[in-house]
């Protein structure tokens, strides 16, 4: 196995596609703070990115929003919806429904 090169204290590797998973390191290795390593773990243990994302959607996100996962090589087109009432700035955020600008 190959030894990482040394880090600062209080710092982890956390493996972007878990070993167990497949993933390996290199490009698959990232460098976080031990204590936001931990929080990631916790609350996603041993989910691969796509999986994350279909639990963000259907825990905490609104109904009607869906978070997506795009490929850095790909190209993504961003179409702004409309908001479902009046665009005044006296009533930003006042109604349920509202995609900020």
């Amino acid at each position: 196995m190959k030894k990482h090169k040394k880090y600062k204290r209080g710092y982890n590797y956390h493996h972007r596609r878990p070993r167990s998973r497949g993933g390996g390191g290199g490009r698959n290795i990232s460098h976080v703070s031990a204590s936001l390593h931990d929080l990631w773990h916790r609350m996603f243990g041993n989910m691969i990115a796509t999986e994350v994302a279909k639990a963000l959607e259907n825990v905490w996100l609104e109904d009607g929003f869906r978070v997506v996962i795009v490929q850095k090589d790909e190209e993504v087109t961003i179409t702004k919806r409309k908001p479902p009432f009046s665009e005044n700035p006296h009533q930003f955020g006042k109604k349920e429904g509202f995609v900020p600008p």
